[in-house]
């Protein structure tokens, strides 16, 4: 009997000095935050899937199933998943994403032409739900490009919160157990570096010799600013100049990158669309990585400087811009702008400016 007690006191003992961290799950706790459908520049078969855990706890995945609404693949998943870790599912063996150990073995292809994903746990709950029937809401099998979600916390149904992965990885595109760079505010994955792994001080954000020189050529434009840019990400003093352009009746017009379904890369591209409306997007497969602006058909401004906050306001990267005075120069962007706005981008445009 003594003995019994003790052993009783002894187990309330660890669990008071090391309680369980292991919760059950609601809805949104644990999403699916990846899908390789397309496979891998290796081999095509080399499906992956991952999962995101929401929560500041670890939560048991025994029993938790993941399948496809059509029967395939349907998985049955063990283990656990931490707090704010991810968990890899690797299908037929663990050289799907080399380098990295998979937490799930798995065997059944998803179907190239789409598929909805529904992650259900022990007791059959619906914890979350990815895709929808049909086609899938990104991904490509040109550079075999993952599709990663955007925001961990928004809809897995809805394709706004989808995009194709632009990050490479060994044999593909994507981050398979890692943050997608879009996770959140275009930004938000820019402060979490710095703050959880370098443990270093944020840059100072805000306009300094690279924005404010763009700024005051917009501020000075009488007639017309064209600009081809990846995106806009941040820079609210650029986007209030743009604005104010317009405003004063300045020809304000645009190209930026867009994936397919219209989700911008940077997220306050948007607030650029909505503001001036001529804004033409490049929604193919492929990135259009250009960085100008022609102001009144003689300033050009260009360089290796995206419009995003880390490179322009913080001027972290170390990148560099130039503004140029030049009508000559001026009219050849001219030229290579106008095949853009038109529609026509990479392969579709001619050679037809001076080198």
């Amino acid at each position: 009997m003594q003995s019994r007690r003790r052993t009783a006191l002894l187990v309330c003992l660890a669990l008071l000095l090391f309680p369980l961290t292991l919760h059950a799950a609601s809805p949104g706790d644990v999403v699916i935050t990846e899908v390789a459908w397309m496979g891998t520049t290796a081999n095509t078969a080399d499906e992956w899937i991952e999962l995101y855990n929401n929560t500041s706890s670890s939560i048991s995945l025994t029993s938790w199933t993941l399948n496809a609404l059509d029967g395939t693949p349907s998985i049955t998943l063990t283990g656990s998943i931490g707090a704010y870790s991810y968990y890899l599912l690797e299908r037929t063996d663990d050289n799907s994403v080399p380098g990295i150990a998979a937490d799930k073995i798995y065997t059944g292809a998803a179907g190239d032409g789409g598929e909805q994903l529904v992650l259900r746990d022990s007791g059959s709950t619906i914890i979350d739900t990815a895709n929808q029937n049909g086609s899938w809401f990104a991904g490509t099998t040109s550079g075999r490009a993952s599709m990663s979600r955007t925001d961990p916390n928004g809809s897995g149904t809805s394709a706004g919160n989808w995009h194709t992965a632009t990050t490479s990885y060994t044999i593909g595109l994507g981050t398979p157990k890692a943050a997608n760079l879009s996770v959140g505010t275009s930004d938000d994955w820019f402060s979490l570096y710095f703050t959880d792994h370098l443990n270093t001080v944020m840059p100072d954000y805000g306009p300094k010799t690279m924005a404010n020189a763009l700024i005051a050529a917009i501020d000075g434009a009488t007639t017309s600013i064209d600009f081809a840019v990846y995106g806009f990400n941040g820079n609210e003093e650029l986007i209030a100049a743009l604005d104010a352009a317009q405003g004063r009746s300045v020809t304000v017009r645009g190209v930026v990158d867009s994936y397919e379904g219209g989700f911008y890369p940077y997220r306050a591209t948007e607030d650029v669309v909505a503001k001036i409306g001529t804004v033409i997007p490049d929604d193919d497969d492929r990135i259009m990585h250009n960085k100008f602006f022609v102001i009144d058909n003689r300033y050009v401004w260009t360089g290796s400087t995206n419009i995003s906050r880390p490179e322009l306001e913080a001027e972290y990267y170390g990148d560099l811009s130039v503004l140029i005075d030049s009508t000559a120069l001026a009219a050849i962007y001219t030229v290579e702008f106008a095949e853009m706005y038109g529609g026509d981008f990479h392969d579709e445009k001619t050679d037809n400016t001076t080198h």
